[in-house]
């Protein structure tokens, strides 16, 4: 049995969520497969109704577990060591038949059940690493909680080190999780986080009406994703015929709101972004805006990425100018990196390209659609991540 632990599984519209659910399908054809998953709560206020009618052409079982989609950095805690405390069970009443785990799980309690599980019943691990901790949360946990981090890097370290194979999302994080972590680099596989090309296969073809040039950001709307400094950015730069739209929901969407209310005379709208209707609405926007705070990404790839690529529009990309994200609009000449923290600099960078002919905008599109078909599809990154779990699994 190939065993896989995921936080987050569909009808979730999350990218991880569905990188294990596409990881199933693709293994079932020759093992038996198994997903253990919490019952869906994502994005936060989402209500869920799941039936036993699905169709699929493996096992999927949902633990109980205690689950928290809001912003709670013990409540989400809590989450973790729940769904781990599940995950360990499972596992030791099934550990005979399970030759491979592959963990898609919370940071950094459910990883270390788990771990701690396939290292007493000698079960390999492959562990999917989606963003560093303790580090992320250096922003939330402020610098005086020194112990605190300590602790936290130690069980990461742990948890790391007893995995048969990491699995990093970009090559800074590699180099990261190595050195830091005392890993050896030959034990980590880069394997990007992938979108489904296909949803994106019409996008040229999307007939859309607008009048005004729009900006977009199109996710979720969470505290790291620091949106309140492009509306900052957006009201300052007081543009004419253009619009900012907010697509999506999550636990800072009040906040968003509060900080539009700042510029009355700005052009900025919040809508929803069911998961049928993303192609649509990123069809929609003449440039696409990728924000997060300083620091949380420098080491981990928005998974929203390869989807404002495919999409055939450019990117501006608030964020850490040496990051994995970074490197990626560098090396696919799709758009533009502001430093994040610089409103100023990004008000300025938002007036130049609401100036720019619709032809050099359409160059860069262009190019991100080629580079993300290359290095950010499914069809590129699937078989990487099932043909290193054949390589552990029983048939």
């Amino acid at each position: 049995m190939v065993l896989i632990i995921s936080a987050v599984f569909p009808p979730e519209p999350v990218v991880s969520a569905q990188i294990s659910n596409d990881l199933a399908d693709a293994l079932s054809v020759k093992y038996e497969v198994v997903v253990i998953c919490p019952w869906p709560t994502r994005p936060s206020g989402t209500v869920y109704n799941i039936g036993d009618n699905d169709k699929r052409p493996f096992t999927k079982i949902i633990l109980k577990s205690h689950t928290h989609s809001g912003s709670s950095l013990i409540k989400r805690m809590i989450e973790s060591i729940s769904f781990g405390l599940v995950s360990r069970k499972f596992i030791k009443e099934h550990k005979k038949a399970i030759s491979i785990i592959y963990a898609n799980t919370w940071p950094l309690f459910a990883q270390l059940s788990v771990a701690r599980t396939c290292r007493k019943y000698d079960i390999p691990l492959l562990l999917h690493v989606q963003d560093i901790y303790p580090e992320t949360l250096t922003y939330r946990l402020g610098p005086t909680v020194v112990l605190v981090k300590k602790l936290l890097l130690m069980i990461d370290q742990y948890v790391l080190r007893r995995s048969d194979t990491v699995v990093a999302i970009g090559h800074r994080m590699a180099e990261f999780l190595s050195s830091t972590r005392g890993i050896n680099m030959n034990k980590i596989a880069v394997i990007y986080n992938w979108q489904d090309e296909t949803k994106f296969s019409d996008i040229n073809n999307i007939a859309h009406k607008k009048e005004k040039f729009t900006l977009m950001y199109l996710g979720s709307l969470s505290p790291s994703a620091n949106i309140e400094a492009v509306i900052e950015a957006f009201g300052d730069a007081r543009l004419r015929d253009s619009t900012l739209v907010i697509a999506g929901s999550g636990n800072s969407k009040e906040a968003c709101i509060k900080a539009s209310s700042l510029y009355p005379n700005a052009n900025i709208r919040f809508v929803d972004a069911p998961s049928d209707k993303v192609p649509e609405l990123l069809a929609s926007a003449d440039v696409l805006v990728l924000p997060l705070k300083k620091g949380v990404g420098k080491y981990s790839i928005p998974s929203k990425l390869a989807g404002y690529m495919m999409s055939s529009k450019p990117v501006l990309a608030f964020i850490d100018t040496e990051s994995d994200a970074a490197d990626i609009i560098r090396n696919a000449e799709c758009g533009w990196i502001v430093p994040s923290g610089n409103t100023r600099a990004l008000s300025f960078k938002m007036q130049e390209i609401c100036s720019l002919p619709e032809a050099s905008l359409a160059v860069r599109g262009q190019s991100g659609r080629a580079y993300a078909l290359k290095h950010l599809s499914k069809e590129a990154n699937l078989k990487k991540l099932a043909d290193l779990i054949k390589s552990y699994a029983k048939p």
